[in-house]
């Protein structure tokens, strides 16, 4: 039973970013809020992380099923444990906030750009985000 209930959610998954999405930023407003009823959050944030700036960028928030485009920095100690565990785990949770939040890296591969993709079929290297 556990697996139709997963296959179910991808397909549900699958059906709603079928499309062609032109940026990073259409594709995770249509995901999100997805994200949102899956899990049972109020919101759920999209963070970009800039490793050279040591900078978590926040670009997306997802709220009672609307996403909205945001901007945010917040410069972050390398040397943190929070930030040295979330790098190599992939998850970590907050336990110094008021509330619950889970911070996941996500990790995903990009067409160059589109042309020279259709062309030669290169991708780009892996990009990072954080999803809270």
């Amino acid at each position: 039973m556990e697996t139709n209930k997963r296959t179910n959610l991808l397909y549900s998954f699958y059906q709603a970013l079928s499309e062609h999405f032109g940026d990073m930023f259409s594709l995770l407003s249509h995901a999100m809020p997805l994200i949102e009823n899956y899990i049972g959050a109020d919101r759920v944030f999209y963070y970009d992380w800039v490793d050279k700036k040591s900078v978590l960028s926040l670009k997306i928030m997802s709220e009672g099923q609307k996403s909205y485009s945001l901007q945010e920095d917040i410069f972050v100690d390398k040397d943190s444990p929070e930030i040295i565990k979330l790098l190599q785990d992939g998850v970590m949770d907050s336990p110094t906030l008021d509330y619950p939040a889970v911070y996941v890296l996500l990790k995903w591969r990009g067409p160059e750009n589109s042309i020279k993709t259709m062309k030669t079929g290169k991708m780009m290297s892996s990009s990072l985000g954080v999803c809270a």
